[in-house]
């Protein structure tokens, strides 16, 4: 089995949060293993007394990293930006950025092929990573509560959802529902490709406005994007654009006994 770290360099020093981002990962997958279990033996009329007893413990580590790790973020500089996005919480916003050292991501692409959001970026049996897939997997996290909360954000899904349906219809293609399983097979798009790429495109912009503003706190240079740069394109992501509200006051770490 490939290991989720490949593709990443050798040993070197950890950034800030990493290793809280990543044992928080780790420990949630445990916890959820020992809940499924335990429901499945449930199903049987029996039960498993070590699991019961380490289930509590299991979510009582990911509670206290979960705090440090909202504590953090919500006094990282990126917060005053981050924490009036409708959706971008303290705890998914700092665990996205716990997969980061953005001293060594120098532009939007790089940001972005980082987190696995690169065109053509996918899992090639055999081969290693060449993207962070938990932060992949937390990007998509968020993604969903951006979604959810329909802020600033929610228009970027809409207006790529709807030109991809119209691209689709405009060549007389037809959209399939959703379906469980493989769906490279079907002539056209499903509605589930559909909904996909209109989450990459957003989660691409929060990703920009993040670098943007996360470079900018640090001091780091922010060169323009090779849109701009490069094919002479005038836009550029704007963080202030998708700020909808006060910024949350910063969480406090509990004192625990």
């Amino acid at each position: 089995m490939q290991d989720e770290h490949e593709g990443e360099e050798e040993r070197r020093p950890e950034y800030p949060m990493e290793f809280a981002g990543r044992i928080r990962v780790f420990t949630e997958r445990s916890r959820v293993a020992v809940q499924g279990h335990l429901a499945h033996l449930a199903l049987q009329g029996r039960d498993d007394p070590l699991a019961a007893r380490v289930l509590p413990m299991l979510q009582a580590v990911e509670d206290v990293i979960e705090e440090d790790i909202q504590v953090w973020a919500s006094h990282h500089p990126v917060w005053a930006w981050a924490g009036r996005v409708k959706g971008s919480g303290a705890m998914v916003t700092g665990a996205v950025m716990s997969r980061c050292d953005i001293t060594r991501v120098n532009t939007v692409s790089a940001m972005w092929a980082h987190y696995g959001f690169a065109p053509d970026q996918r899992r090639v049996k055999g081969e290693k990573l060449t993207y962070d897939a938990i932060g992949r997997t937390l990007c998509w996290r968020l993604g969903s509560q951006l979604l959810k909360a329909n802020g600033l954000f929610k228009p970027l899904y809409d207006e790529r959802k709807a030109y991809l349906q119209a691209r689709i219809a405009g060549r007389g293609g037809i959209i399939y529902p959703a379906v469980p399983g493989k769906t490279r097979d079907l002539p056209d798009d499903t509605l589930g490709h559909v909904h996909n790429d209109a989450m990459r495109y957003m989660i691409k912009g929060y990703l920009a406005c993040l670098w943007k503003v996360w470079r900018e706190a640090e001091g780091l240079p922010i060169p323009p994007p090779y849109s701009v740069a490069i094919l002479g394109h005038t836009t550029e992501w704007e963080p202030e654009k998708f700020a909808d509200r006060k910024a949350p006051t910063p969480a406090k770490k509990r004192v625990r006994t």
